[in-house]
């Protein structure tokens, strides 16, 4: 966050810098490969009926070159005090690489061919890209706020015709989606919109309003410069236009009724200059410190005023597209390495080793080998010695230390909320067994795609107790499990030598009872069965052959509204 100094100091620099944007008289050919747009957003709900609501208001963005803006051709004002890119403080308007696409220092033109690489749209020797034109927020003296929408306009190189439309979706947990849409390939040719050059619909993978459920289909339309903007040519107006479907109620591969509409459009565009600049801050002065408050402010309106309960945040969906992901907070980091640590030395007592593998695309698979050696040893090589876990999110963590045993983490983190996929049942209960644990039943082998998601844990596990009392630290795990999941309780956790697991675990518990009073204290509602402190109530449904019932939406509307009198 600035501080008030940096604050400070941004002020300061408006005056010199207007003084010296009005004494220029002639428009710096350095700046027409950018421009200044005053843009209008509108959003419409139409489902539920009851809860319909639209509002309007205005932003301005930049649409600029990402060849000149990384050479910094853009930089207006002394030394860039006006508009500069690579840094937030000591200029007015600024843009850097960190908030954009992956996470990492590469500048935004890299990190955006690498990942069209990786995803096998550029391919070296084929096509390449001439330009790319960024559409997006910049910061304001130093305030880098969410930028819901940016988007990418790719040009080919030599015909410099448009390829493709990039879409980078930001949502307010810090996540971000991104969507690669390519010019006549699985276009709505028949269905484009006038005034629109193009069309895509596709399904929903990205959890962004926590009114809709994730279910759905987007269509995207889309008003983009066909080639590469020249000086020549009029300044270029984009829109991009967004149409979301709920599942067709007969089929839900298709599209049905429509349920939400935005669009975001330029009502005006002006080659970038420091006037220009200056000119359209002038219009709406709070325009790039406001998208939060706005969204928040329109949340609490959906949320009191029409009704619509709350969908807890859903784990992204691997492989669907997601760049950014949840960071692990401080404590899942504390649980993190007490897991590391034990999983260290117990690579070393079993002769087998175990990879820890993140959904995240910039998470780090760490692998732990039995002669604790950069490479595989001979005996890791043997069948069954190599467990490998893969997590959606660090909350895995957080789990394992929470989860009495191996058993109760494999009933809520794999059965429950599917959060973790490990390649075998049978070694992940030998890794994972608590000190002194007699094994009273076991798994089958087999991956986990073959494990029964009914009841399978009930019915493999015998449900006697302990030969020895609980410890404080069980008795603690054992606190918010229901009494109808009778898997058998070790005396003592797997990380019992690591005493700070029963902080973490403490702590955890008792930030779960705070959420739930505040949303108590506030009045939020959240669509039931999605209650994130009943987590292991929907697992004891799930134990008893039952399956999870979560984000019920009878009318299928993918929303739920609830009734005033509740």
């Amino acid at each position: 966050m600035p501080t008030l100094t940096d604050l400070a100091l941004s002020f300061a620099v408006i005056v010199p810098v207007a003084f010296y944007a009005h004494s220029r008289i002639q428009l710096p050919k350095k700046a027409r490969r950018g421009y200044v747009l005053f843009n209008s957003v509108t959003h419409a709900r139409l489902l539920p009926a009851e809860s319909s609501h639209s509002f309007t208001y205005p932003t301005i963005s930049l649409f600029v070159s990402l060849n000149a803006l990384e050479a910094h051709e853009l930089d207006l004002g002394p030394a860039g005090l006006l508009l500069a890119y690579g840094r937030r403080f000591g200029t007015l308007l600024g843009l850097r690489s960190k908030p954009y696409l992956r996470e990492g220092d590469a500048g935004i033109r890299d990190k955006l061919d690498a990942l069209l690489r990786e995803r096998r749209i550029l391919v070296d020797g084929e096509k390449l890209i001439e330009d790319v034109w960024m559409m997006t927020m910049p910061s304001f003296m130093g305030f880098e706020g969410i930028n819901p929408l940016t988007v990418y306009f790719v040009y080919a190189h030599g015909s410099g015709a448009l390829w493709l439309v990039v879409l980078e979706i930001h949502n307010t947990f810090g996540e971000a989606h991104v969507h690669v849409l390519e010019c006549g390939v699985k276009e709505d040719v028949q269905a484009i919109p006038s005034g629109y050059s193009h069309q895509w619909t596709f399904p929903r993978a990205f959890h962004v309003s926590p009114f809709n459920s994730r279910a759905g289909f987007y269509t995207v339309s889309v008003k983009a410069p066909s080639h590469i903007p020249i000086p020549a040519s009029s300044p270029p107006r984009p829109a991009i236009r967004v149409h979301l479907h709920n599942p067709d109620s007969t089929n839900p591969n298709k599209p049905g009724d429509l349920k939400l509409t935005a669009l975001l459009r330029a009502t005006s565009s002006e080659v970038l200059s420091s006037g220009s600049l200056l000119r359209t801050l002038a219009r709406a002065p709070f325009a790039l410190l406001l998208p939060m408050a706005r969204i928040l402010y329109q949340a609490y309106i959906l949320h009191y005023v029409k009704r619509l309960d709350v969908y807890i945040r859903p784990e992204p969906i691997y492989g669907a597209g997601g760049v950014r992901w949840l960071k692990e907070g401080f404590l899942e980091r504390r649980a993190r390495l007490v897991l590391e640590e034990f999983l260290r030395k117990r690579a070393e007592e079993l002769g087998t080793a175990v990879s820890l593998v993140p959904a995240d695309p910039d998470g780090r698979t760490v692998t732990f080998y039995p002669d604790n050696q950069a490479g595989v040893p001979s005996q890791a090589n043997a069948p069954g010695s190599h467990l490998e876990i893969r997590y959606l999110t660090p909350r895995f963590f957080m789990l394992m230390l929470a989860a009495p045993s191996a058993e109760h983490a494999l009933l809520l983190g794999y059965e429950t909320d599917c959060v973790i996929i490990p390649s075998s049942i049978d070694l992940f209960l030998r890794v994972f067994s608590s000190p002194l644990e007699v094994s009273t039943g076991s798994l089958s082998s087999e991956s986990p795609a073959g494990l029964p998601s009914s009841g399978s844990l009930a019915g493999s596990l015998s449900s006697e107790p302990p030969a020895e009392p609980l410890s404080f630290s069980q008795e603690i795990r054992l606190a918010p499990l229901p009494d109808s999941i009778t898997l058998p309780i070790p005396a003592k956790h797997f990380s019992h030598p690591y005493g700070s697991s029963t902080v973490i675990t403490l702590l955890q518990l008792y930030l779960d009872a705070l959420e739930r009073r505040i949303f108590s204290l506030v009045g939020a509602r959240v669509v039931p069965g999605d209650e994130p402190w009943l987590q292991w109530e929907r697992a004891a449904r799930v134990y008893k052959g039952g399956r999870v019932e979560r984000q019920r939406d009878a009318l299928g509307l993918g929303s739920v509204r609830s009734d005033p009198a509740k």
